[in-house]
């Protein structure tokens, strides 16, 4: 509620607010946490009031006045510029957004000039920390294995639609286990409609071995100075049992045609190894 009374405030404040021209789109349970602290502690880049705004997908109804209530004001941006001499940017970062089928058209005709970062881990991997992760917060209450055989049910056609009713838009959320790690589909969907140097796909697991490394690609790709060092972060990390072996293996054989979809369009880099996985 505090969040809503100061959106309500500054929805009617007579000034003008930045346009967020970075978007980091997903993917769930992959890093978007930790590499939003690291975009929000950057000299040229002021963060938005929350970690996820959610507009472009749940809260599209809410319209564009609300979704510009939750970043910086232009005469904050042109403070800084002054100080910097830099170009001053604002992000949203918002793990869904690669996942809906809808928001890729609504993010470029709201900013056609964006620039698009996704995060990749390990398909199998994600998805059995997104179980858990629906597990800790009392959505699922099916066992792993009933939960992954469930999904085509609950949501039957995960990458073309969403559903209406609220019980269907909740299951495309939190219940697309699988499909939220068939990266190949996603991505194609955005590259339908970006140009191939604006969208940057980064493995998430480089990002914590060596996030110097990621997050020089990072500050390359969006042409901004390069990042101040910092201790090695991993945010909002998850901490469960390894899958079963045969859990593990029919994720694998589920996922495999993706995953060889995903290094064809992506980049031989997005291969897992087994001690990479959840």
């Amino acid at each position: 509620m505090a969040l809503e009374a100061r959106l309500a405030a500054r929805q009617f404040q007579q000034c003008e607010r930045m346009r967020p021209t970075i978007f980091v789109i997903g993917v769930q349970k992959a890093g978007t946490t930790t590499l939003f602290d690291h975009l929000a502690r950057h000299e040229q880049i002021l963060p938005p009031i929350v970690k996820e705004v959610h507009y472009f997908d749940v809260a599209w109804n809410r319209g564009e006045r609300w979704y510009n209530a939750h970043f910086p004001t232009t005469a904050e941006a042109m403070a800084g510029e002054d100080a910097l001499g830099h170009k001053l940017l604002t992000f949203d970062t918002t793990p869904y957004y690669m996942f809906h089928p809808d928001v890729s058209r609504r993010v470029l005709d709201f900013s056609p000039g964006a620039k698009v970062i996704a995060l990749l881990r390990d398909p199998v991997a994600r998805t059995w920390s997104h179980y858990w992760h629906e597990r800790a917060r009392g959505r699922e209450h099916l066992p792993p294995m009933e939960a992954f055989l469930a999904e085509p049910e609950r949501v039957p056609d995960p990458h073309n639609h969403v559903g209406s009713s609220r019980r269907e838009r909740i299951a495309h959320q939190h219940y697309s286990y699988c499909a939220r790690s068939e990266y190949d589909i996603q991505l194609r969907r955005w590259m339908e409609l970006l140009p191939k140097q604006r969208i940057l796909c980064l493995k998430s697991e480089d990002l914590f071995t060596d996030p110097g490394a990621s997050l020089a690609r990072v500050s390359r790709f969006l042409e901004i100075s390069a990042f101040a060092e910092s201790p090695s972060l991993t945010l909002n990390a998850g901490r469960y049992v390894h899958p079963p072996q045969d859990v593990r293996e029919w994720l694998q054989s589920r996922l495999a045609p993706s995953q060889q979809a995903t290094r064809d369009l992506a980049g031989s880099e997005f291969s897992w190894t087994d001690d990479e996985q959840a």
